[in-house]
């Protein structure tokens, strides 16, 4: 029997400004405990392969919003503020929609938190914006700051 941990996931793309989440994940590591369990995905769906070993699961993601690029969120599942998000649409199946799923089949750990981050571009064939690298460490603070 595993130990349940707390998994952090980033999702994420190499389209423009959805690599954010990728990043995200990147340099957590070494940065938190070991007990930290942290994955990259492409597919918000994939999520779900994660949630056995979860006791609190927190997601990475880049949105466009009506905010400033770089404005940060921090949603407790659930949350009327993740519906209002337009999440990417490099992702068939979106972050809120496994969510919904996960609940719905009682796989959700007691504690979810989904990060956000607001981003200029997430269009096929564009590069990430240079503002990206600045964004994920100001993200990356605030989460290792709650680890703590």
């Amino acid at each position: 029997m595993s130990t349940k941990r707390t998994c952090i996931v980033g999702v994420g793309s190499w389209q423009a400004d959805d690599c954010l989440g990728w990043r995200a994940i990147e340099q957590l590591h070494g940065r938190l405990p070991s007990s930290f369990l942290m994955r990259a995905v492409k597919a918000p769906v994939d999520i779900i392969d994660s949630l056995a070993d979860c006791k609190r699961l927190w997601i990475v993601d880049a949105c466009i919003s009506q905010d400033p690029p770089g404005t940060i969120y921090r949603c407790q599942w659930p949350s009327e503020q993740l519906a209002l998000l337009r999440w990417s649409t490099t992702h068939d199946f979106s972050v809120l929609a496994t969510l919904e799923l996960a609940n719905q089949l009682g796989l959700l750990p007691a504690q979810v938190v989904v990060w956000v981050v607001t981003v200029k571009c997430m269009q096929f064939g564009e590069i990430a914006s240079a503002e990206v690298s600045q964004w994920v460490s100001r993200l990356n603070e605030q989460i290792v700051k709650e680890c703590q």
